[in-house]
Protein backbone atom coordinates (compact mmCIF):
# COMPACT_ATOMS: atom_id res chain seq x y z
CA UNK A 1 0.00 0.00 0.00
CA UNK A 2 1.30 3.63 -0.22
CA UNK A 3 3.14 6.00 2.12
CA UNK A 4 1.28 7.70 5.28
CA UNK A 5 0.27 10.54 3.46
CA UNK A 6 -1.61 9.10 0.80
CA UNK A 7 -3.25 5.98 3.22
CA UNK A 8 -4.22 9.39 5.77
CA UNK A 9 -6.03 11.36 2.76
CA UNK A 10 -7.95 8.12 1.71
CA UNK A 11 -9.02 7.71 5.04
CA UNK A 12 -10.10 11.17 5.72
CA UNK A 13 -12.32 11.18 2.17
CA UNK A 14 -13.65 8.00 3.66
CA UNK A 15 -14.25 10.21 7.08
CA UNK A 16 -15.82 12.82 5.56
CA UNK A 17 -18.00 10.58 3.27
CA UNK A 18 -19.36 8.77 5.59
CA UNK A 19 -19.90 12.02 8.23
CA UNK A 20 -22.03 13.43 5.10
CA UNK A 21 -23.75 10.08 4.54
CA UNK A 22 -25.01 10.44 8.02
CA UNK A 23 -26.01 14.06 8.13
CA UNK A 24 -27.84 13.38 5.11
CA UNK A 25 -29.73 10.58 6.60
CA UNK A 26 -30.32 12.63 9.83
CA UNK A 27 -31.92 15.36 7.79
CA UNK A 28 -34.03 13.45 6.20
CA UNK A 29 -35.37 10.04 8.55
CA UNK A 30 -36.52 7.35 6.25
CA UNK A 31 -40.20 5.98 7.24
CA UNK A 32 -38.83 3.05 9.05
CA UNK A 33 -37.21 3.67 12.13
CA UNK A 34 -35.88 0.76 12.32
CA UNK A 35 -34.02 0.71 8.91
CA UNK A 36 -32.99 4.22 9.40
CA UNK A 37 -31.08 3.05 12.66
CA UNK A 38 -29.63 0.40 11.20
CA UNK A 39 -28.37 2.25 8.16
CA UNK A 40 -27.41 4.92 11.07
CA UNK A 41 -25.27 1.94 12.80
CA UNK A 42 -23.44 0.62 9.47
CA UNK A 43 -22.28 3.84 8.98
CA UNK A 44 -20.84 4.62 12.42
CA UNK A 45 -19.04 0.68 11.91
CA UNK A 46 -17.39 2.16 9.07
CA UNK A 47 -16.65 5.95 10.39
CA UNK A 48 -14.87 4.02 13.48
CA UNK A 49 -12.90 1.59 11.17
CA UNK A 50 -11.56 4.45 8.98
CA UNK A 51 -10.39 5.95 12.30
CA UNK A 52 -8.69 2.86 12.98
CA UNK A 53 -6.97 2.75 10.23
CA UNK A 54 -5.49 6.06 10.62
CA UNK A 55 -4.35 5.50 13.87
CA UNK A 56 -2.78 2.02 13.31
CA UNK A 57 -1.09 3.69 10.36
CA UNK A 58 0.44 6.73 12.02
CA UNK A 59 1.31 4.72 14.92
CA UNK A 60 3.32 2.48 12.16
CA UNK A 61 4.53 5.42 11.00
CA UNK A 62 6.24 7.13 14.34
CA UNK A 63 7.38 3.87 15.10
CA UNK A 64 4.94 2.21 16.97
CA UNK A 65 4.31 -1.80 17.10
CA UNK A 66 0.61 -3.10 16.66
CA UNK A 67 0.69 -5.96 18.55
CA UNK A 68 -2.42 -8.21 17.20
CA UNK A 69 -4.47 -9.80 20.22
CA UNK A 70 -7.83 -9.92 21.42
CA UNK A 71 -7.73 -6.70 22.81
CA UNK A 72 -6.10 -4.79 20.08
CA UNK A 73 -8.71 -2.49 19.29
CA UNK A 74 -8.68 -1.31 22.91
CA UNK A 75 -4.92 -1.20 23.21
CA UNK A 76 -4.84 1.02 20.20
CA UNK A 77 -6.55 3.47 21.89
CA UNK A 78 -4.43 3.15 24.85
CA UNK A 79 -1.26 3.71 22.84
CA UNK A 80 -2.26 6.24 20.73
CA UNK A 81 -3.54 8.32 24.08
CA UNK A 82 -0.15 7.11 25.76
CA UNK A 83 1.78 8.26 22.88
CA UNK A 84 0.38 11.89 22.57
CA UNK A 85 -1.17 11.20 19.20
CA UNK A 86 -4.49 11.58 20.58
CA UNK A 87 -5.58 13.70 23.71
CA UNK A 88 -7.39 11.74 26.74
CA UNK A 89 -10.58 13.49 25.63
CA UNK A 90 -10.51 12.15 21.94
CA UNK A 91 -9.51 8.52 22.99
CA UNK A 92 -12.67 8.49 25.84
CA UNK A 93 -15.06 9.64 22.59
CA UNK A 94 -13.41 6.70 20.65
CA UNK A 95 -13.96 4.30 23.28
CA UNK A 96 -17.58 4.83 23.23
CA UNK A 97 -17.51 4.11 19.49
CA UNK A 98 -15.20 0.72 19.94
CA UNK A 99 -18.02 -0.28 22.20
CA UNK A 100 -20.82 0.75 20.00
CA UNK A 101 -18.43 -1.37 16.80
CA UNK A 102 -18.48 -4.47 19.54
CA UNK A 103 -21.99 -4.65 20.27
CA UNK A 104 -23.01 -4.13 16.36
CA UNK A 105 -20.57 -7.01 15.00
CA UNK A 106 -22.05 -9.20 17.79
CA UNK A 107 -25.80 -8.12 17.86
CA UNK A 108 -28.81 -7.38 16.04
CA UNK A 109 -29.80 -4.27 14.07
CA UNK A 110 -32.94 -4.60 15.75
CA UNK A 111 -31.91 -4.48 19.31
CA UNK A 112 -29.54 -1.43 18.44
CA UNK A 113 -31.07 1.29 20.56
CA UNK A 114 -32.19 4.28 18.40
CA UNK A 115 -31.00 7.04 20.81
CA UNK A 116 -27.88 5.64 21.66
CA UNK A 117 -27.48 5.45 17.75
CA UNK A 118 -28.52 9.03 16.98
CA UNK A 119 -26.61 10.69 19.05
CA UNK A 120 -22.81 8.46 17.99
CA UNK A 121 -24.21 10.00 14.85
CA UNK A 122 -24.25 13.24 15.50
CA UNK A 123 -21.27 12.98 18.01
CA UNK A 124 -18.90 11.88 15.09
CA UNK A 125 -18.50 15.57 13.34
CA UNK A 126 -17.07 16.64 16.38
CA UNK A 127 -14.67 14.07 16.30
CA UNK A 128 -14.13 13.00 12.65
CA UNK A 129 -11.10 16.22 12.17
CA UNK A 130 -8.70 13.47 13.42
Amino acid sequence: MGNFSEIYLIERQNVERTLNSMQELLKTPLSNPEYNTSLLALYLHNFYNSIENILVRLLKELGYSIKQSGSWHKDLIELAVSSNVITENLGSELRRYLTFRHYFIHSYAFLLNENFVLTLAVDANNIGGI
